[in-house]
């Protein structure tokens, strides 16, 4: 993302990956959010990691790496 926007544009942001692949960085699987954006999309509330009572509990299925779908 520093590479395609800068780094100022990219300072106190976080680059989510939109097929959920953390290796496919092209351009088009990438944007830039704030951490509680960031949080939002993965479902994890105001927080980036869930607690592990929210890993214990979440009833949401997994992916076959563990990755809420």
């Amino acid at each position: 993302m520093v590479a395609e926007r800068g780094f100022d544009a990219v300072a106190d942001k976080h680059v989510h990956h939109k097929n959920g692949v953390r290796f496919d960085n092209r351009p088009e699987n990438l944007e830039l959010l704030s951490r509680s954006e960031h949080a939002e999309r993965h479902g994890f509330g105001s927080e980036i990691k869930p607690t592990d009572h929210e890993w214990d509990v979440s009833d949401r299925e997994r992916d076959e790496r563990g990755r809420f779908k």
